[in-house]
């Protein structure tokens, strides 16, 4: 049995019942070097490629929903933004097969760019949960999550051809999902696979008799392409190209087609759309077991494109168009080396961004600055050292640098065209011990990590309206955000029961919070600059269980505990005072019990999610109106049930019914109403 897993709540459940696999689960992401999922010195969650289909996903973002201490707002169904740890957006770092999706255009606040990854063309997600500052660089505040897309699998002695139809269609999210892929390999060197991705998604049915929610549908194309040569038996070369296009995808609560929760307001506007676009293409060198010095060697060449066109249509017919363009290209190597020190893991990366941006507005600068440029720079080694059969410890440390150059800038107070030269150079370091207090059993871990965000071109020279009716002005005198977390958890393994309990402290210095300035805008928008004002403090408490009471019976659960006060300008004067943390997680749970026949062909799973008022709200919070009723978002109970079928080795029928008892709720921050009563069904075949 695999009660070695330790990711939390449907996560540890998915693996622990999972005893067909015969080798315990392996994570990268924590030291960008395999180790057992087990021993890893912090938190990590793996979710599996057999739990994204039983779970039957709608977008990236909600595969992370199941995880404690991962809160999954939702602006609109097509617009995710999960917040780890307290944090969300900019904060936190989502990579693609090791290449980073983040750029210098992802802004504060909740925002939709993860949503723009298919989860139709995914194998496995690793969520490191706290600061990957060390390994991934700026922005690795709240967390990490590593995406790692399907890759062939048919290598044999002659030509090897399979086929997956993929079919899902759902009731109150009124939504279809189709999916064909193909996959080839001409013998045991030489694969690919493809696969064609189309959504459409209607006006979700809201709960407890709230209705239709107009103008929350859109469409959704997506092709990905991996071609993979194993050039010998330590050398393999990967290129991958993968297109994402979303049409007319709605910011619902701005509009009219708004509803009303709780005494939420509604907007104005008659509608503001976007259409995104998203093209990444890499080629990657994996080296392995190599002989010298250097044991194995990761190499990556990127390029990666995104556009995003706004159209927004306010009341007497003002109709306005913005949008921008990002050309990123990004490298990295990363060599791990066995070493009578440890085993070590060092590299490089390097992303540069080149950005182009317009307004129908504003003649000088779009969202963000025009005719601009970022640069990111790092070198990183982490060391991990098994000081004895029972103490492992670990040490690592980079330096980046960030460089940001924008040659057309509106000045927030003259009006004139300027531009923006700044640049940033910035340490940190991490320190972790496990101690394994009965081996594969038993262990406790803890340690202590650096966290860090330089500031970005939406930072220093955007120029957008924000979901809390507020415009935001460039300032462009802004530096870096710095982190420092305290962390300490145990888990557990024993034959028929898995655990993790873990507690973390955040220490939060110069955070980058937007002010009001005094000025309200002819729109009737407060004006918002930027400072680093933000000192203050989150914490939380994570646990998660499964308990196996049969061979074929599994009980799972999980719980979150978060807090947190961060210092802001709640006025134009340079006056601090300290509220709650932003959108902060209430107290959250899950338990749920699983049924698997013992050959696997059936399964049924029940599962009971609850959440408490979300009432300690920011300023900001009581000024976000749309999306967060007064005195703040109440809590909810849902109740889902799941069933799967494999009617035959190459067709498998999954079902669901989400929200059995037909709730009206909204997620904390959210700008629609999660969907009522949803009946769900997939079916897939493989030829």
């Amino acid at each position: 049995m695999l009660a070695t897993i330790i990711g939390l709540g449907s996560t540890v459940l998915a693996q622990v019942v999972d005893d067909l696999l015969e080798l315990p689960p392996v994570v990268v992401t924590p030291s960008r070097s395999a180790r057992p999922l087990f021993d890893a010195p912090n938190s990590v969650a793996l979710i599996s490629n057999d739990e994204l289909e039983r779970n039957m996903y709608r977008t990236t973002p909600q595969i992370l929903r199941d995880t404690p201490g991962i809160m999954v707002q939702e602006t609109s169904p097509g617009q995710g933004s999960p917040f780890i740890r307290g944090f969300t957006a900019f904060r936190n770092i989502f990579l693609i097969d090791g290449v980073r999706l983040n750029n210098s255009v992802f802004r504060d606040g909740p925002n939709q760019y993860w949503n723009s990854v298919d989860p139709l063309s995914m194998e496995s997600v690793e969520v490191l949960k706290g600061p990957g500052s060390v390994q991934y660089g700026s922005d690795g505040v709240g967390g990490v999550v590593s995406v790692n897309t399907l890759s062939p699998s048919l290598y044999g002695d002659g030509f090897e051809y399979e086929g997956r139809a993929y079919y899902r269609v759902s009731s109150a999210e009124n939504s279809h999902m189709v999916r064909a892929e193909s996959q080839a390999a001409l013998d045991q060197r030489t694969g690919v696979i493809a696969g064609v991705s189309y959504k459409q998604f209607g006006s979700v049915v809201a709960g407890g008799g709230a209705g239709t929610q107009d103008g929350t549908g859109y469409e959704e194309w997506d092709f990905d392409l991996k071609f993979e040569h194993h050039i010998n038996p330590h050398h393999t070369f990967l290129l991958a190209y993968q297109n994402v296009e979303q049409n007319n995808v709605p910011r619902t609560h701005k509009t009219i087609n708004g509803i009303s929760y709780k005494g939420s307001a509604i907007g104005s506007e008659i509608h503001r759309d976007s259409d995104q676009l998203r093209r990444l293409t890499y080629i990657q060198w994996h080296a392995h077991d190599l002989d010298g010095f250097v044991d194995s060697m990761q190499t990556s060449l990127s390029w990666h494109v995104q556009e995003e066109l706004r159209d927004r249509l306010r009341s007497r017919g003002r109709q306005d168009y913005q949008g921008f363009d990002v050309d990123t290209f990004g490298f990295f190597s990363q060599l791990q080396s066995e070493t009578p020190f440890g085993d070590l893991s060092y590299g490089v990366d390097y992303y540069h961004d080149e950005v182009d941006s317009f307004s129908s507005r504003n003649p000088i600068q779009g969202a963000v600055g025009d005719d601009a440029s970022y640069d990111l720079a790092g070198i990183f080694a982490q060391d991990t050292i098994d000081l004895s059969e029972r103490w492992n410890f670990s040490l690592g440390g980079r330096f980046t640098y960030a460089g940001a150059n924008a040659g057309k800038v509106e000045d927030p107070v003259s009006g004139n065209q300027v531009s923006v030269d700044r640049d940033w150079g910035n340490a940190v370091g991490n320190a972790r011990l496990v101690y394994k207090v009965k081996p594969d059993t038993w262990n406790i871990f803890g340690g202590i990590a650096q966290g860090f965000r330089a500031p970005n071109l939406t930072d220093l020279t955007s120029q957008i309206d924000t979901g809390a009716n507020e415009q935001e002005i460039p300032a462009i005198s802004l530096e870096p955000e710095k982190y420092l977390t305290y962390e300490i958890g145990t888990r557990v393994n024993y034959q028929r029961f898995s655990a993790e309990l873990a507690g973390f402290y955040t220490d939060v210095n110069d955070m980058i919070n937007r002010y009001p300035t005094g000025v309200v805008t002819a729109d009737g928008k407060t004006e918002v600059g930027k400072a680093n004002v933000g000192n203050g403090f989150v914490t939380g408490i994570e646990y998660g269980m499964a308990y196996e009471i049969h061979p074929e019976w599994t009980l799972f659960g999980n719980v979150t505990y978060m807090d947190g006060e961060i210092d802001v300008f709640t006025g134009p004067g340079p006056v601090a005072s300290a509220e709650y943390l932003s959108r902060g997680m209430p107290l959250s749970g899950q338990v749920g019990l699983r049924w698997m026949s013992e050959q696997r062909r059936f399964w049924a799973q029940i599962r009971g999610v609850l959440s408490a008022t979300a009432d300690h709200l920011s300023s900001r919070d009581r000024r976000d109106t749309e999306r967060i009723p007064p005195g703040g978002t109440p809590g909810y109970e849902r109740i889902d049930l799941k069933v799967g079928w494999k009617i035959h080795t190459n067709l498998t029928l999954t079902g669901a019914i989400e929200n059995i008892t037909n709730q009206n709720y909204r997620v904390h921050g959210s700008g629609t109403n999660s969907p009522g009563r949803n009946f769900i069904a997939a079916l897939e075949s493989r030829f």
